[in-house]
């Protein structure tokens, strides 16, 4: 239980971390001539969803004694290969575009999962799928 609660203190410090990051980042796009946010509107809504999402569970993982003592770094190889991995989006995002990095960005954290090769495989083609219907084709990004 106790191994538990340090992943929980850490995923709800890095959303906390990158809702605020979305919030700053957000407001450098443009708004309407009304004065609504615009493009900013969705990225502010996640902001909002990442801080109180984050906030909620960092509170009960804090309050347990102690979480810091279970030797976390022991246990960092999956989670470390998966940010090093994301450190390199902003070389791969140009080169490979927004469908193949996500999908494979997907792909790897099934790998790091165990998920089986058809499994692995077949995650790649749906987020390859849903990325480009929704954000290629719906959103124009």
């Amino acid at each position: 239980m106790q191994q538990e609660r340090i992943w929980e203190a850490l995923v709800a410090g890095l959303a906390v971390l990158l809702g605020l990051g979305t919030w700053y980042l957000s407001g450098s796009l443009p708004t309407t001539e009304e004065g609504y946010p615009g493009p900013a509107l969705f990225p502010r809504i996640l902001a909002v969803v990442l801080v109180l999402g984050g906030l909620a569970l960092l509170g009960p993982a804090l309050w347990q004694r102690q979480w810091w003592q279970a030797g976390l770094l022991g246990r960092l190889g999956p989670v470390g290969v998966l940010l090093a991995a994301l450190g390199l989006a902003p070389w791969l995002l140009p080169r490979a575009g927004l469908v193949v990095t996500a999908a494979l960005y997907a792909m790897l954290m099934a790998t790091l999962l165990g998920a089986r090769w058809a499994a692995v495989l077949g995650l790649g083609l749906a987020v390859a799928g849903v990325v480009q219907g929704v954000f290629v084709l719906l959103l124009k990004v």
